[in-house]
């Protein structure tokens, strides 16, 4: 039986405060008539996303067992506090969960073949 720990704090309030997305010359000319709003040309599209966001803190705990010399079953926890701020989060920012919770097996059907699957 094997157990691990791990911290992790992240420096988000030193990296950026604000995203910036430039959208121009497109290929998608329904986005460029929607962009130039009756007008000619295709104009251009800048917007900036405020972040201002927070350091995070992210506790991790986990543990694996052998069972046998071919069976090794693990599971984990993980607990991470959220940067930003409900006015900040923008869609194009990928999700940061606060709870996982992570599980898997290995199972070595030889010594040089072994099946390891994870959730």
């Amino acid at each position: 039986m094997r157990f691990g720990f791990d911290f992790e704090w992240i420096n988000w309030s030193k990296a950026f405060d604000k995203m910036s997305l430039t959208l121009k010359n497109g290929t998608n000319s329904n986005i460029n008539r929607m962009l130039a709003a009756g007008g000619t040309g295709q104009p251009d599209l800048n917007v900036d996303f405020l972040l201002n966001w927070k350091d995070a803190v992210i506790l991790k705990f986990g543990g694996e067992y052998d069972f046998s010399d071919k069976f090794t079953a693990r599971l984990g926890y993980a607990y991470g506090t959220k940067p930003y701020s409900g006015s900040t989060i923008i869609p194009i920012i990928p999700a940061i969960l606060e709870h996982h919770l992570m599980g898997g097996f290995s199972y070595n059907f030889t010594k040089k073949f072994t099946l390891d699957i994870a959730f």
